[in-house]
C-alpha cells in the first residue's frame, strides 16, 4: 500500500466477506500422559443473509508443544456451511505426551472466496 513501504512488520488484513468463526471443542479438560484426546473443529457461519454460504477450501493446523511448532496433517471435510449453521470440518486426535509444559493448537480455515477463520486452543 502506498505510504506504508517503510513500516516494519505491517500486517494488513481485509474484513471477511461472510462473517463466521472457527470453533474448537474438546470433551477432555485434564489429561495425563498416555491418555487420548479429541478436538473437533467446526466452522460457524454467522451470516444472516440466505445466500451467504461458506465453502471451506483448506484447513491448516499447527500444534505447539513445549514451544516446538509442528504442522499436523489433518483429514478435513470440504464442506459448505449455510447461514446460521455450524459444520464439522475436522476431528483431531492424539495421545497426550510425557512432560508437557505447554500445548497450543492453532487452526486456520480458508474459504473459497479467500476469507480466513482462525482460533486457538490452549491447554494449561
Amino acid at each position: 500500500m502506498d505510504g506504508f513501504e517503510d513500516v516494519e512488520e505491517l500486517n494488513v488484513k481485509r474484513a471477511v466477506r461472510v462473517p463466521g468463526r472457527t470453533e474448537l471443542d474438546s470433551t477432555t479438560a485434564h489429561l495425563k500422559p498416555g491418555e487420548r484426546y479429541t478436538v473437533s473443529v467446526y466452522l460457524r457461519n454467522q451470516s444472516k443473509k440466505k445466500k451467504k454460504n461458506i465453502k471451506v477450501s483448506n484447513a491448516n493446523v499447527h500444534r505447539i508443544v513445549n514451544e516446538k511448532d509442528s504442522t499436523l496433517s489433518v483429514a478435513w471435510n470440504p464442506i459448505e456451511v449455510l447461514p446460521n449453521q455450524r459444520g464439522l470440518v475436522a476431528t483431531i486426535e492424539g495421545t497426550w505426551e510425557d512432560d508437557v509444559a505447554s500445548w497450543v493448537l492453532n487452526v486456520r480455515l480458508l474459504s473459497e472466496n479467500g476469507d480466513i477463520y482462525e482460533n486457538q486452543l490452549v491447554w494449561k
